[in-house]
């Protein structure tokens, strides 16, 4: 629930100073926004506009989190195409190099 919180708390934030950009705090965040997006799909032409809406809370985390591991932000829009937003998703994986 922390990490939905905190993602919530941080929507606006996409340049990646906030010093939170764990993996674990992304996917707990996913996995919340996934969770909603379920729910929103049992409602019929305003689940669609929800689950868009909810995926942009996926962007912002997206850019922390991929300025955390010293990639390109940018990448993070690929999240709104459908197949190519799988792209994005695998590089989450990756842990730092320092």
């Amino acid at each position: 629930m922390g990490s939905i919180q905190y993602i919530m708390q941080h929507v606006f934030e996409f340049n990646g100073d906030v010093p939170e950009s764990r993996k674990s705090v992304f996917w707990w965040g996913y996995l919340g926004v996934l969770l909603l997006n379920l729910a929103f799909v049992a409602i019929p032409y305003l689940g669609t506009i929800l689950c868009w809406a909810t995926d942009i809370l996926l962007i912002s985390a997206n850019m922390r989190r991929l300025a955390y591991l010293k990639k390109n932000t940018g990448l993070s829009w690929l999240l709104m195409v459908p197949v190519v937003s799988l792209y994005p998703l695998v590089l989450m994986f990756l842990d730092r190099k320092d």
